[in-house]
């Protein structure tokens, strides 16, 4: 068994859970557990009321702080697991999926009973807002007053036992991913099983989820570990290896690992102007090609540039060309997208992608080059680039969903079971951070 479960899923989980402190009692929970709140509402109105008001602006501010944040965590560390479940072997998957399953229910009832808290809090402070005499003289207020606040506390009892609850599944998803990698490394005596080695180079079978980077990584690893190949520490580049038969699989693997990470543009020619605001994929490529021009930018080409413009306050070196990208509405991406059910595959420099006017999509059969499981997403909708696999957002953008929350970047998915061009912005506005799967026809740039 060569797959491996990666460290960084654990660790992601428990930085995840540790937003939340299980172990401290809430402030009106105390009060309430203590039967003071029922003695002070039955003395002194006046005097409850400001302490439930008091209580509960503490307990508000810490549920807020500590749940919005776990609830943003959680979103982005599902995504992260769910890309894990196909890269960790025929067993190490069914545990992990069984593992994703149980957390996913437990951030959905953690939804539903945080915003049963937030309805609470909401009453509570209704209530609060009339008058001492009206209170005091109220008896149903008073009494709603024990009961609303005692359902407050229930239901933040609820969400912290569930946060509770997904520590201790990823406690035992530690425990379970220690004992599975203890008995299956990870391609250590790769000479043995050059098929696998083969999978690894070539994104196959159990590695077809796993990016280039991610690859790269496994390899420095084995190669490391094999005693014949001396290697100094750093970084790993293709012209460390010798030209020998057995090496000739990885140095070419290496090599186009270099080309893809190289993408600082240092050897693209891009054309400036975009063409066209409106023409088909097929036409679009076409006129590229007559033009002198080899394809569209790929986007992780496209955003390089933008983001430099971002990044430096209008003085990145290709300053031109961004502010060109940034008018009109958008331009073809050299990528199309095809959802299959849950899984999106991705094949960059599409050609032979021709518009079929009568079934109003478009005509093609791509080879993907890489899937992401995404998860039950609508299709022809637009969907937060956060809601993605985070390895699939640095594919397309080359940095993380994060960075992109500036931009409210968001991605417009196909409908099911056909390959469609992929385009940055959108017809009604510009966008340029939102990419767009389901459209037919955009502006033109090449490069060369």
């Amino acid at each position: 068994m060569a797959a491996r479960i990666g460290d960084k899923v654990v660790s992601d989980g428990k930085n995840v859970v540790s937003l939340v402190n299980t172990e401290e009692k809430l402030a009106l929970q105390e009060y309430v557990d203590s039967q003071q709140l029922e003695k002070d509402v039955a003395a002194n109105a006046g005097g409850a009321a400001f302490s439930v008001l008091q209580k509960l602006g503490d307990d508000e501010s810490r549920l807020n702080n500590e749940f919005i944040a776990l609830k943003n965590a959680l979103s982005d560390w599902l995504g992260d697991l769910q890309s894990e479940i196909r890269v960790a072997g025929p067993e190490g998957s069914k545990q992990i999926f069984d593992y994703f399953e149980k957390i996913s229910e437990k951030e959905k009832g953690l939804s539903w009973r945080y915003d049963s808290v937030k309805a609470n809090i909401d009453k509570l402070r209704s209530i609060l807002k009339v008058d001492l005499v009206t209170l005091q003289n109220n008896p149903e207020k008073l009494s709603e007053i024990t009961t609303v606040t005692n359902n407050f506390v229930i239901a933040a009892k609820a969400v912290f036992e569930n946060a509770a609850g997904i520590k201790k599944l990823v406690d035992e998803l530690d425990k379970y991913a220690s004992a599975f990698n203890a008995k299956s490394a990870e391609l250590r005596n790769y000479s043995s099983v050059e098929d696998k080695l083969d999978d690894l180079l070539e994104g196959k079978r159990v590695y077809s989820m796993y990016s280039l980077e991610q690859r790269y990584n496994i390899l420095v690893r084995v190669l490391r570990t094999k005693s014949i190949i001396k290697l100094p520490e750093g970084e790993l580049s293709s012209g460390m290896l010798k030209d020998n038969q057995s090496l000739a699989k990885i140095k070419r693997f290496m090599q186009e690992y270099e080309q893809e990470r190289n993408l600082s543009m240092s050897n693209l020619v891009i054309e400036n102007p975009k063409h066209n605001e409106w023409m088909y994929y097929n036409d679009s490529l076409a006129r590229l090609r007559q033009k002198g021009f080899k394809r569209h930018l790929r986007p992780i080409e496209f955003y390089a540039v933008l983001l430099e413009h971002f990044r430096t306050n209008g003085q990145g070196t290709r300053e031109e060309i961004a502010q060109n990208m940034l008018k009109g509405k958008g331009e073809w991406l050299s990528v199309a997208f095809k959802k299959e059910g849950n899984m999106l595959h991705i094949a960059f420099d599409p050609e032979n992608l021709a518009w079929n006017k009568k079934e109003n999509k478009y005509d093609g059969n791509l080879t993907s080059q890489q899937s992401f499981d995404i998860g039950n997403k609508e299709i022809k909708d637009w969907i937060s680039v956060s809601s993605f696999p985070s390895p699939l957002i640095e594919v397309l953008y080359g940095t993380n969903a994060g960075e992109l929350s500036n931009f409210n970047a968001e991605i417009y998915l196909p409908p099911d079971g056909s390959w469609w061009p992929v385009g940055c912005g959108y017809n009604f506005g510009s966008n340029n951070f939102n990419l767009v799967a389901y459209d037919n026809r955009r502006a033109s740039r090449g490069v060369k």
